[in-house]
């Protein structure tokens, strides 16, 4: 059992600061504890299994820490997040806002990937979405402008007979109800919109899920393309482009789309890329992950969301939760251990992005630099050259990468990637993993509480893959 001495006084008598004082820590076996451990150090627990280093640590000093900042927010806020209860202590004083680092896995989510955990990939889509230069998928030149003339003369390129819409994306990846805006369309005389791969009047629109994100098209026309019809066709083109900025999609009846803007297509096939934002590099948005897979990167997993009633009706999502379907692998009689195969997607193999986001570069696609070990990240990303304009935008983007690099270097985790699946790291690389993410954030004045740091780890010094 972890025991000490009972004191009267834990102060400092020469005036200095105290440190963080406990009286009468009792949680679990701990046995009406007191001790006074010095700030802004670190202070080391040892003992045997069972001697109640965890309780004192985690249990009473860490979950008082949380409690008190917890408390210090509005009730609202408190609503949103785990509120640890009040441990069996007398008092804890000195106490600084506590984050605990644990050898818990970061979680199982087959989205999370090292890149996501540590928000390196974050600063990696910012940079592409700035700085990267989107080539045909199909010729590999890069993109250019497209005029209204031009755009007009690619979809006259058609045979003649030809059925399709001319629509205009309204909206990309945003969370709202819309209704508003349908009521508008349908008073300037459009009749029908795509609403999430699904057309529907705009007459009889409803209004939309505002927790989830949408994609709408209004359909600005239905051709049939004739001879006859040159001038419709040149006036539903302009239309269309001055409702969406810039930007039109032709579609097929059988579903086939081709993108057009005035911002960048290819020269030779008329190939169109969305504006670049962050959100269009990231697996985890319908405007970057791969249709095929949803940006899981395999289709042996299943992804389901699971829908509660909502207190003012209808339904809200709940939770989400996946059905593996990969094969598994024999691990011998724990279950817990078991490891399951899986197969990559067959149209982005893998990489979790649709083929628009794979053809954007600096040298090398997103999916490419994440696939790098994060030392061979490191030497590409400080080796790369700009000019004297992009260098305004680049140099702190890649500053604030390098500085998260470095970090998860010298904790020994240099041997992994940014696209290494969360849910295969070790306990310690997952606790590594979020030391390096803490400690680069620059903050001061936050106690952390640790649990075996240096557990389930190779050596620093000599990093191998597990």
């Amino acid at each position: 059992m972890a025991k000490a001495k009972k004191q009267t006084d834990l102060t400092d008598d020469s005036g200095n600061d105290p440190g963080i004082v406990v009286r009468g820590a009792r949680e679990h076996n701990l046995q009406d504890l007191n001790l006074r451990i010095p700030r802004n150090k670190i202070t080391v627990l040892t003992g045997l299994s069972g001697s109640g280093k965890s309780s004192l640590a985690f249990d009473t000093i860490y979950a008082e820490g949380q409690r008190r900042y917890v408390e210090s927010l509005s009730a609202y806020a408190r609503n949103f997040l785990e509120q640890l209860k009040k441990p069996e202590v007398d008092s804890v004083t000195g106490l600084s806002p506590a984050i605990a680092i644990d050898q818990k896995s970061v979680g199982t989510n087959p989205r999370s990937t090292v890149g996501t955990v540590t928000e390196i990939y974050d600063y990696l889509r910012l940079l592409y979405a700035r700085l990267g230069i989107p080539e045909c998928p199909t010729h590999h030149v890069p993109v250019s402008s497209q005029t209204p003339q031009q755009i007009i003369d690619e979809i006259w390129k058609r045979p003649l007979g030809s059925k399709f819409y001319i629509l205009a994306p309204m909206v990309q990846g945003k969370k709202g109800e819309f209704l508003a805006e349908f009521q508008r369309w349908a008073g300037k005389g459009f009749v029908k919109a795509k609403v999430d791969n699904q057309f529907i009047a705009l007459e009889n629109a409803k209004k939309l899920t505002k927790t989830k994100v949408h994609e709408i098209d209004l359909v600005v026309d239905q051709i049939v393309l004739k001879e006859t019809l040159k001038h419709r066709v040149a006036e539903s083109v302009n239309t269309a482009l001055s409702l969406a900025d810039g930007r039109l999609v032709i579609e097929s009846m059988e579903g086939e789309r081709i993108a057009f803007s005035l911002h960048s297509a290819c020269p030779i096939c008329g190939f169109g890329f969305p504006e670049l934002e962050p959100r269009f590099f990231s697996f985890n948005n319908p405007r970057g992950a791969c249709p095929t897979c949803s940006g899981l990167g395999t289709l042996d997993l299943v992804e389901e969301e699971i829908f509660a009633a909502s207190e003012v009706g209808g339904r809200k999502l709940e939770n989400v939760k996946w059905t593996y379907k990969g094969r598994k692998l024999s691990s011998g009689d724990d279950e817990e251990t078991e490891e399951i195969e899986l197969g990559e997607c067959p149209d982005c193999r893998g990489t979790r992005l649709k083929k628009e986001v794979l053809n954007v570069r600096i040298g090398l696609n997103i999916a490419e630099a994440s696939a790098l070990g994060l030392v061979e990240l490191r030497d590409w990303i400080s080796k790369l050259e700009w000019t004297r304009k992009e260098a305004l935008v680049g140099e702190k983007i890649t500053k604030q990468i390098l500085n998260r690099l470095d970090y998860l270097i010298r904790v020994g985790t240099g041997y992994l990637s940014l696209s290494r699946p969360a849910r295969t790291l070790s306990g310690g690389e997952a606790q590594r993993i979020r030391l390096a993410t803490q400690v680069g954030s620059s903050l001061i004045g936050v106690l952390y509480v640790m649990d075996e740091p240096s557990i389930g780890l190779h050596p620093l010094g000599s990093p191998s893959p597990p």
